[in-house]
């Protein structure tokens, strides 16, 4: 059950998510913020966002929340194989890449010039890539890597694979839909790293061969 204090926290949060994405980092002020969220500076102090990168930390946790992140990768930590894992989690990744675009790209570019952005930034990449290492590991450890590789050089490749940037260039730039990037880049990662040919009965019965017909 939430209380007054957590509604007032969500609602500074969500008017920082605003304002940051349509202003950008370093278009918006504190006072800004506890304006968008109808409360006084004050107030914003007295849930410890005495600064734009308290905010920042403290938006990653909310909009992980918010959107879902865990529900969303439930399907692969409940997998019964690594490879099963490994496709779950590609397809989660779309979706939550989806819902946090405009996050992840107003992050992106003020890590450039911002040490708190950058901070935040690496510290959520620090988690995503360990994920990503646990379940190639997993993989590893079932005999199903492909041969020459190593569990932490396949994990480097999914990581990349499964970036902001790459996302946002395939999707946002080319114009893919989120199930063709999906389903593609889940082809390319088995193909690359899964010991044995990637099977499109496994990514979901007719999923990738429907998602290409769909694009010609």
């Amino acid at each position: 059950m939430s209380t007054k204090r957590d509604e007032t926290r969500a609602r500074l949060l969500d008017g920082a998510r605003r304002l940051l994405v349509e202003r950008g980092y370093h278009g918006v002020t504190i006072d800004e913020i506890a304006k968008e969220a109808g409360v006084s500076r004050q107030a914003v102090y007295a849930y410890h966002f005495g600064s734009k990168s308290e905010f920042l930390i403290a938006l990653l946790v909310h909009v992980e929340a918010a959107e879902g992140i865990a529900e969303l990768l439930r399907p692969s930590d409940d997998a019964k194989s690594g490879i099963d894992a490994l496709r779950e989690a590609v397809t989660a990744n779309a979706e939550f890449e989806r819902r946090v675009h405009d996050v992840a790209t107003m992050l992106l570019a003020a890590r450039r010039s911002d040490d708190a952005a950058a901070s935040t930034w690496a510290n959520r990449m620090a988690r995503k890539r360990a994920g990503i290492g646990r379940l190639v590991s997993r993989l590893a450890e079932e005999d199903d890597l492909q041969p020459g590789w190593t569990a932490e050089d396949a994990a480097d490749l999914a990581y990349a694979l499964l970036s902001s940037q790459v996302f946002d260039v395939l999707v946002s730039e080319l114009g893919w839909s989120v199930d063709e990037y999906a389903a593609r880049i889940w082809r390319a990662l088995a193909s690359a790293i899964v010991a044995v040919p990637a099977d499109p009965a496994r990514t979901k019965p007719g999923d990738i061969q429907d998602v290409e017909d769909r694009a010609l």
